[in-house]
């Protein structure tokens, strides 16, 4: 009957495409070469802005899928056979292509193999990022994501269409990998293009201050200004292209960053009166409410974990400070009551902020010696502390009228 019928047309068009198929190499060699011209010419005419209405994605991606989405079917009406699962091998090859792309977009580092980390000891890892060069990089993070979820579903296509001897073999998981790269890059970048800014405008500024000669604890200085303008800036437009998930990456690793930056900083400035280091003290009381006002500013909440994270490294930056507003004989007691164990190494570095002769450094260094090794709990000095808690409180009420942040804007929402 029909079905018979039906079964033996099948039969003929699968012996006929069966006798092709050594012959089709060259077929999926033009059908490369044809979607490999197809992604230099998309990617050429790309704007790398929103389109109106649209997703906060990269035109060119839906492009380059519907052009491989019709070379997939062209070549399955053709044959199903090993010529088909090669075709699915050159997609993989185009979708690579089209990511490498997306990535030569981004901006560079200062210099080219510099690991994708900020570091206080080289300017090699410096991004310079234009307002404009943010918004893009957040559309190929945002694309990067689209790609990644489009390649599943071909992958699952392909499979289906291929000869069952093929189908376990189709796999297209490195290529999903390539644009996971690419989203992890980009938010990478980001972040040190915020944290370039921060070294030019707010760190250098705070090492290159004599605080010693500071007469009077004022406002905050005009360095917390510059990272509140700087985040008020930058934060809202980040919330508004980025997804929950990629702004909270980015926050994370922003913060993770830039709070032991700002402490490594603090180490780095000359000698410290104790009017500077109150000024200081104001100025990383301010710096931690900026950093915890960053959900709000991008229109996103963060998890708990963000705000102890900024809590807990701000509180070392903060504690160094209170120590250096002891007095010299109580500088001891109170670095090993209140600073964690991994800053010992710091205590050398503070002794010179202090302003302590070299003379009289290596007894107070022995003394510290001694009484951390000693493991025993160590009492914060009495006097030590009434004197701190005397500076800290007339700094705080100065602080309550001088606490200036840049008001949260509301974020733009990325257009569903």
């Amino acid at each position: 009957g029909d079905a018979a019928m039906a079964a033996a047309r099948t039969q003929f068009v699968g012996s006929i495409s069966a006798c092709f198929e050594p012959h089709l190499a060259s077929y999926v060699e033009l059908e490369e070469k044809s979607l490999m011209e197809s992604v230099v010419k998309i990617v050429a005419e790309e704007t790398w802005e929103v389109e109106a209405g649209e997703e906060s994605v990269l035109g060119s991606s839906a492009q380059v899928f519907l052009h491989i989405k019709k070379s997939l079917k062209r070549c399955s009406s053709l044959t199903k056979g090993e010529t088909l699962y090669n075709l699915t091998l050159a997609f993989s090859r185009v979708l690579k292509a089209y990511a490498a792309q997306l990535a030569a977009k981004l901006p560079p580092t200062a210099s080219p193999n510099s690991p994708l980390v900020a570091s206080s000891s080289s300017t090699d890892w410096h991004v310079e990022m234009a307002p404009g060069s943010e918004a893009v990089a957040c559309l190929i993070i945002n694309t990067a994501e689209y790609c990644y979820d489009t390649v599943k579903g071909l992958a699952e296509s392909c499979a289906k269409l291929v000869d069952e001897g093929y189908q376990g073999r189709v796999d297209m998981g490195d290529v999903q990998d390539e644009f996971s790269g690419v989203t992890t890059q980009a938010l990478s970048k980001l972040v040190l293009g915020v944290e370039t800014k921060i070294d030019k405008e707010v760190l250098g500024p705070l090492t290159q201050q004599n605080w010693a000669d500071l007469e009077v604890v004022g406002d905050q200085s005009g360095y917390v200004n510059q990272l509140s303008a700087l985040l008020a800036d930058s934060i809202p437009r980040l919330g508004g292209l980025l997804s929950l998930n990629n702004f909270r990456f980015f926050s994370d690793k922003f913060a993770s960053s830039f709070v032991p930056r700002f402490y490594a900083a603090l180490l780095r400035t000359k000698r410290l009166s104790d009017t500077g280091a109150q000024q200081l003290l104001l100025d990383a009381q301010a710096i931690r409410a900026l950093m915890l006002d960053i959900p709000s500013l991008g229109g996103h909440s963060l998890p708990p974990a963000y705000t102890k994270g900024v809590t807990q490294d701000m509180v070392k930056a903060e504690s160094l400070l209170k120590v250096l507003l002891s007095p010299k004989e109580a500088l001891v007691a109170n670095f090993l009551a209140l600073m964690p164990n991994d800053a010992s190494s710091d205590f050398p570095v503070l002794l010179d902020l202090k302003g302590v002769k070299k003379a009289d450094q290596q007894e107070i260094i022995d003394a510290f010696n001694e009484q951390s090794m000693s493991g025993t709990m160590v009492k914060v000095s009495g006097t030590g502390m009434r004197n701190l808690a005397g500076a800290i409180k007339t700094m705080g009420d100065r602080g309550k009228q001088s606490l200036k942040l840049a008001a949260p804007r509301p974020a733009p929402r990325a257009p569903q």
